[in-house]
């Protein structure tokens, strides 16, 4: 299994399993999407935004979709989702994650 915390985290893996499966999970679908973004070349800028979340604007002709900073993994999970779900993957092979997170966005709209 893939881990991207630090090391000394680890300790935290033995004393709370499944948070650290959820954490790794998180983690993974929020690298996927973010691999997702770079496919359909758009460009992933994390900045401080104060109380705005960010969204996806285009950019001297190229989609960019600016992130808050100080979200959290789940909150850039569900920003990414809701953006990158504009855009039409039904010919991309997606690991089945990620078309779940996005076809749950595409639903809410």
């Amino acid at each position: 299994m893939e881990y991207f915390g630090k090391k000394e985290d680890l300790s935290f893996v033995e004393k709370k399993g499944f948070k650290y499966i959820r954490l790794v999970k998180r983690k993974r679908l929020l690298a996927q999407l973010e691999e997702l973004a770079s496919k359909l070349d758009i460009q992933i800028r994390r900045e401080k935004l104060g109380q705005a979340r960010g969204g996806l604007c285009r950019i001297e002709e190229r989609f960019v979709i600016i992130i808050n900073k100080d979200l959290s993994d789940s909150s850039q999970i569900e920003l990414l989702s809701q953006e990158l779900a504009r855009f039409d993957t039904n010919e991309m092979y997606l690991l089945p994650e990620v078309r779940e997170s996005l076809e749950r966005k595409k639903k809410d709209e």
